[in-house]
């Protein structure tokens, strides 16, 4: 696992389905990979961060890399609050997050559609 930097932008581009170059430019968001995949942490006030996920990792692999990320973003950059808002349609990344011991915290209409708020503050997620 590493952080990723612009000369890793095109793989991610790919990985993600989306063009990640203001993210990477912004030295507060952070981008963990490990082989094709990994996962985004968007810098939403001091140590708080948005994430988002791109694995290419299925299973067990996912949950044990994923509980990495998180350590690394807490010991390297002092996160204490990780949300994501997830479409309601995508039913594997609302159950990734309560798989990862994270709180829902209701439905909300956003831009995107409807949308499943997830949070974890400050607690060691369920271990795998």
């Amino acid at each position: 696992m590493r952080r990723a930097t612009l000369d890793d932008l095109d793989s991610i581009n790919e990985w993600a389905g989306a063009d990640f170059t203001e993210f990477l430019a912004n030295g507060l968001n952070v981008c963990l990979i490990e082989g094709n995949g990994g996962a985004l942490f968007a810098w939403r006030g001091p140590g708080i961060y948005e994430a988002h996920a791109f694995f290419e990792q299925r299973g067990r692999e996912v949950l044990n890399l994923s509980h990495r990320m998180l350590e690394y973003m807490r010991q390297k950059h002092g996160a204490w609050l990780f949300w994501s808002i997830v479409p309601t349609q995508t039913r594997h990344a609302r159950m990734y997050c309560r798989l990862l011991g994270w709180k829902s915290h209701g439905i909300v209409q956003a831009p995107q559609g409807e949308c499943e708020i997830f949070a974890s503050e400050n607690v060691k997620c369920l271990q795998p």
